[in-house]
């Protein structure tokens, strides 16, 4: 079978081949759920993504791998935490989304009884945010007065490097 299906040939058994295929398939004896599963299995790689996962997949490349980096960017941008429907519809607007919004919506918030939160979203993203907000709060009052202890040249913005030598210095690692 590989053969004819790498030579493009169509494999057609002998007879006997096909007989003793038949009586092989016929005598397994399998419940309906492991027939299910051995069936997943065989076509899971040709699977859809779910719109979820094709959410998540475009959050990862608009964070530049972050799920939590998009949300920040694209989705709260006021900070607040949580998503309205509007706002949540208006960002997959601005990010091309073509997709089952409503379902989409009801997907994420699963997990919330309000708005959509990033920890719907990206728990993990949303516990790290938590506890570096956290620590800006008890080290420093909040994040604007830890932002202004780790700009050392007074510029309003920090690369990647300055962000991370500032955390180091300031005791947070």
């Amino acid at each position: 079978l590989k053969q004819a299906m790498s030579t493009g040939r169509q494999f057609q058994p002998t007879p006997a081949e096909a007989e003793a295929r038949r009586r092989c398939f016929e005598a397994r004896e399998e419940t309906a759920a492991q027939a299910r599963e051995r069936l997943r299995r065989l076509l899971d790689p040709l699977r859809r993504a779910t719109d979820k996962e094709r959410f998540l997949d475009l959050m990862r490349r608009k964070g530049g791998g972050s799920v939590t980096i998009a949300w920040r960017r694209h989705f709260d941008q006021d900070g607040d935490g949580s998503l309205s429907f509007r706002e949540f519809c208006d960002a997959l607007v601005d990010l091309g989304w073509l997709g089952d919004t409503i379902a989409l919506w009801h997907e994420l918030r699963g997990c919330a009884s309000g708005g959509l939160t990033l920890h719907c979203v990206d728990p993990e993203g949303a516990e790290v945010l938590d506890f570096f907000g956290k620590w800006c709060v008890d080290m420093y009052g909040g994040p604007y007065p830890a932002f202004k202890a780790m700009d050392d040249d007074g510029s309003d913005a920090l690369t990647r490097d300055e962000f991370v030598e500032s955390l180091t210095r300031l005791g947070f690692f």
